[in-house]
């Protein structure tokens, strides 16, 4: 029968500085990494010797700096990192890459920008926005490369330029003044 090891590692003063379990050898179940003064300063859950469940960073006592996921060792589903209370952004993965929208906040926590991803790369509508949470600019990716309309909006959400691209390349400009087509 498999035999779960508790382990703890120790600094040269003495502290406590790594909680984990072993079975067969392998990091299993939850292990803690904490700081000199004794507090956890990251969370993880272990299967089989890899990551697997949540990871948790911690960047003061209890407070959190990012929300990790992993499965088999790779990150999987949705990460959030944190500047204290703050959301920074949330991120999805799949098989350890970033997969599905991916959102980054502002100082004020509105989005900053919105995009989605497939396999890694840029693929599908894209946005930026003001600290008010008005759009700046939409575009369109396909496997990583601008395809599709991009388009510059003004202060008062008026087209201030629209852009056509195919495969990164410049197909079409049009600026706009008073939402209006300049030819």
């Amino acid at each position: 029968m498999p035999e779960r090891q508790e382990k703890e590692e120790r600094d040269d003063a003495g502290r406590v500085v790594h909680r984990y379990s072993l079975l067969n050898g392998l990091l299993d179940g939850e292990s803690s990494m904490l700081d000199a003064e004794g507090w956890i300063a990251q969370r993880a859950q272990f299967a089989a010797g890899k990551l697997d469940g949540e990871l948790v960073q911690y960047s003061a006592p209890g407070v959190v700096s990012a929300v990790l996921h992993y499965q088999a060792g790779k990150l999987e589903g949705l990460s959030t990192y944190y500047d204290g209370d703050r959301v920074l952004a949330t991120v999805h993965f799949r098989d350890g890459v970033q997969d599905g929208e991916t959102v980054l906040y502002g100082n004020e926590g509105n989005p900053a920008s919105r995009a989605e991803y497939k396999a890694g790369k840029l693929d599908g509508p894209s946005f930026w926005y003001r600290p008010d949470g008005s759009v700046l600019r939409s575009a369109d990716y396909v496997e990583g490369l601008l395809d599709g309309e991009t388009v510059e909006y003004d202060e008062r959400g008026r087209i201030a330029e629209r852009m056509v691209f195919r495969a990164n390349k410049l197909q079409e400009r049009v600026p706009y003044k008073n939402g209006k087509a300049v030819k």
